[in-house]
């Protein structure tokens, strides 16, 4: 389904809406009895008190819904507070639900894939969602991305504007990471597990799943942009590093300087400034003093009979 299509079909559910809280508080409830981590399970009490506020002010929420789901499901240049768009997302449940049993997906793959919603949620200590969580979530609700083991895979088309501008390619990676390029893309949630043994059970689990729930798409390569895959780690990590050892699934084709995505990541904030970084562990010591060795990896992992040219 395109986003355009998407759009009709929440439109749809708008038009002939009777939302199910229980339903809604049902799902969460089985949601976190199977959750084993505890950052990623969501207080209940925040659940009620969305349904609340939605319920005390239906007529402006349901506004909203009508601005964010026209055209293009889940606009992102509408202006809302953290928490409405927790509250959109939240009531939007129902009809992902519904969705998922449309197309015979598994409600146990839902409900493992909503755990980058209540994840985000804690994060922002209950207040909400920023926009660029809004952004990235709306793709579970598009049915984009679906976390499969400890791996989340986003079916999606390569684009060279994700790219930072100082990008360098090697192994004829400009020739291969062509835009509109079939990809699997692969993420990686905060506390997961990613030592070889779990990295290539969630890589045989989305080839299962996409042979038997998106056999009609021709995705033939998992890729991956993250700061796991820098060349540079080698001079922050240990031989026996995770991190190191997940970059070996992956076959290299650009790399870049940039340190965003690092920092965010090794130290969990976007602060620039030295002296407020953290440094509580080995590799955030390591690399506040090798700052100019961050950066990002950019790889492929090829599957089936598909060769790279």
């Amino acid at each position: 389904m395109t986003n355009l299509a998407y759009s009709y079909y929440y439109q749809n559910y708008l038009e002939n809406f009777s939302i199910d809280h229980q339903q809604i508080q049902d799902f969460c409830q089985n949601y976190n009895q199977a959750q084993s981590i505890e950052n990623r399970q969501i207080k209940l009490t925040t659940i009620q008190g969305v349904l609340k506020d939605f319920q005390d002010k239906q007529p402006v929420y349901l506004a909203i819904l009508q601005q964010v789901i026209k055209q293009d499901f889940l606009l992102t240049n509408i202006q809302l507070s953290d928490w409405q768009r927790l509250v959109i997302m939240v009531v939007c449940l129902q009809p992902l639900i519904n969705l998922y049993k449309r197309n015979s997906l598994p409600l146990k793959v839902l409900r493992e894939t909503l755990s980058d919603l209540f994840l985000r949620v804690n994060l922002s200590q209950g207040v909400g969602l920023s926009a660029d969580d809004f952004e990235w979530l709306a793709r579970i609700f598009r049915l984009r991305i679906f976390k499969l083991g400890e791996l989340q895979f986003e079916f999606t088309n390569f684009n060279s504007a994700t790219l930072p501008e100082d990008i360098s390619y090697i192994n004829n990676g400009y020739k291969i990471l062509k835009d509109n390029l079939p990809i699997i893309s692969v993420h990686i949630m905060q506390n997961s597990l990613i030592d070889k043994k779990h990295s290539l059970s969630s890589f045989d689990q989305a080839i299962q799943f996409k042979q038997e729930f998106l056999a009609e798409f021709n995705y033939n390569y998992f890729y991956c942009h993250s700061w796991l895959l820098n060349p540079n780690n080698n001079s922050l990590l240990d031989a026996d590093s995770k991190i190191l050892s997940f970059a070996k699934n992956f076959e290299l084709l650009a790399y870049s300087s940039c340190p965003k995505m690092a920092i965010e990541r090794i130290f969990g904030t976007k602060e620039l400034s030295l002296k407020n970084l953290p440094q509580q562990t080995s590799l955030q010591r390591k690399a506040i003093i090798n700052l100019k060795l961050l950066g990002v990896g950019i790889g492929i992992k090829k599957f089936g009979n598909t060769s790279v040219s």
